[in-house]
């Protein structure tokens, strides 16, 4: 996406040059100078804004503050054509061939080419998409060596399915919560027991039970400690 109506560049004249060096120290007087202007809302350039000039690959050329006129300082690397221009709230990223930098101020603009921009926010919440898919691809793979070990603390009550994503677990309990509401408005029609009086029966009661010994060994599990926020 070019970034042009957001980023002016331009060649600083000799006299600038050194007043600038003395209060900045990100120019030096053999060389000519190059800068960013960054702007806020069209017109209005963003003053004392923090911001880094690096390569693509991550080294850090220039770190400092925007000047009254919105000016950030950039330099070329030596071999680096990709560049990142980062600020409190956004991320710029551009390909500068070494060519640029030679250009005329009124060229070195056009020449440069605006690659990606993103806010901040942006960053953060791909950042945290990306942790959530690393832990639910995490949770996969613990899930499916549990399922072929049929290693469960539930196992006892059959064996895993091989793979059971978020939306067949949905579907399941969807589907029992269907065949409780039947079974209840069947034994209502029929004058059944009152479903007011149901109470779970623990295991024991029913006598000898596949894996009996899982079933009594969660039983006898300690139950968490919930602790009130």
């Amino acid at each position: 996406m070019p970034l042009m109506p957001l980023v002016h560049a331009e060649l600083l004249s000799l006299p600038v040059l050194l007043t600038l060096s003395l209060l900045s120290g990100l120019a030096h007087a053999a060389e000519p100078a190059h800068y960013l202007t960054l702007y806020r809302v069209p017109g209005v350039p963003r003053t004392d804004d923090p911001y880094t000039w690096s390569t693509a690959g991550g080294s850090q050329l220039v770190k400092g503050l925007t000047n009254a006129q919105g000016q950030a300082f950039v330099q070329p690397a030596d071999g680096e054509e990709e560049y990142v221009l980062e600020t409190l709230s956004m991320r710029w990223a551009f390909s500068v061939p070494a060519r640029c930098w030679q250009e005329q101020p009124t060229a070195l603009q056009q020449c440069m080419q605006g690659q990606q921009s993103a806010s901040r926010y942006d960053i953060e919440q791909d950042a945290a998409k990306l942790e959530r898919e690393k832990e639910h691809q995490a949770r996969g793979a613990a899930y499916g060596q549990a399922a072929q070990a049929n290693d469960d603390a539930l196992a006892w009550l059959g064996k895993l399915p091989a793979v059971w994503s978020t939306q067949e677990h949905a579907r399941r309990l969807l589907a029992v919560s269907e065949q409780i509401q039947k079974h209840i408005a069947s034994g209502l029609r029929q004058g059944g027991h009152d479903v007011r009086t149901f109470a779970c029966q623990p295991p024991t009661r029913y006598g000898t039970l596949p894996q009996q010994q899982a079933v009594l060994a969660y039983l006898l599990q300690p139950l968490p400690v919930l602790h009130a926020g």
